[in-house]
């Protein structure tokens, strides 16, 4: 609980907007670390860091995770 809490509260790194098409989503980079999308989600829950931005998952890119996400209105 502590430990989401603390990531909840960090600042969020790295934002990338992809375009493809119609489809837009974003991609918002955290500091935890992962070797693998199973590692995120023991400590990454996008859904409670980003209420407002209907994230779908979490993905492990580059040694850090990610949240995917709907771009904000």
């Amino acid at each position: 609980m502590e430990k989401n809490l603390m990531i909840a509260f960090l600042v969020v790194l790295l934002t990338v907007t992809v375009c493809h098409g119609e489809v837009k989503i974003t991609q918002i980079s955290t500091n935890a670390v992962c070797r693998t999308a199973d590692d995120c989600l023991k400590v990454i829950n996008c859904s409670a860091l980003f209420p407002k931005r209907s994230c779908t998952r979490v993905v492990c890119n580059n040694g850090g995770c990610s949240c995917v996400c709907n771009p904000s209105r």
